[in-house]
């Protein structure tokens, strides 16, 4: 049988775009090749044609799903300007990202598989984390205090960890109000002074720590 041209990078495509979803709902752990491969309605013995192991996948899907995250953030900076923050912690932490696990983001979804990753996939995670908050960084509100990129990371951990609690608990109510709880921080930490200088003061002490 004569595939197309373009036949291998589509059946790569399809395995990523499995996997990615996979990992997000039953864990990296919770699904062997064959099992992600039937999801991706192709043969096991293809796997091997595209990667060479499970740790290669993850490792681009994290990939993925962080420049999935970049691509959001520069949308939303485009189209709100000054007022791009609130809206983009409006949509991370509403209502229909909360229920989409398998499309959502990367880090509420994958943080927890990445601990147990092999260097790659931490290494594709850290770059991809580091970038996204520069690119906050560089926008109002954070582009005028000295500490942007430090209150960036803290939005991204208040967002993906308000995401992750929001999701574990058995009561809707009680998901929206840990999401609206999220979002009254991710304000704090661009509108309160004293917050950032124990947030920078804090990372100092334990880098010295360290």
């Amino acid at each position: 049988m004569r595939y197309a041209a373009d036949h291998k990078e589509k059946s790569r495509a399809r395995i990523l775009d499995t996997a990615g979803r996979e990992f997000r709902v039953k864990g990296f752990d919770g699904v062997g090749i064959d099992a992600l491969m039937a999801a991706a309605e192709l043969t096991s013995g293809a796997f091997y044609g595209h990667f060479g192991s499970k740790n290669a996948v993850i490792a681009e899907v994290v990939r993925s799903g962080l420049d999935r995250l970049k691509n959001g953030i520069l949308r939303t900076q485009e189209r709100h300007s000054d007022g791009w923050l609130a809206a983009f912690a409006d949509a991370y932490l509403g209502e229909a990202h909360r229920r989409n696990i398998a499309g959502g983001c990367a880090l509420p979804s994958l943080s927890g598989d990445i601990v147990r990753a092999d260097g790659q996939a931490r290494t594709e995670y850290q770059a991809g984390l580091i970038e996204c908050a520069r690119l906050m960084a560089a926008q109002p509100p954070f582009s005028g205090m000295a500490d942007g990129r430090q209150r960036a990371l803290a939005a991204l951990v208040i967002l993906a960890g308000g995401t992750l609690l929001a999701r574990a608990v058995a009561d809707e109510e009680v998901g929206r109000e840990i999401a609206a709880a999220a979002a009254v921080a991710v304000s704090a930490v661009t509108s309160n002074a004293e917050l950032g200088q124990s947030l920078s003061q804090g990372a100092q002490e334990k880098s010295g720590r360290e």
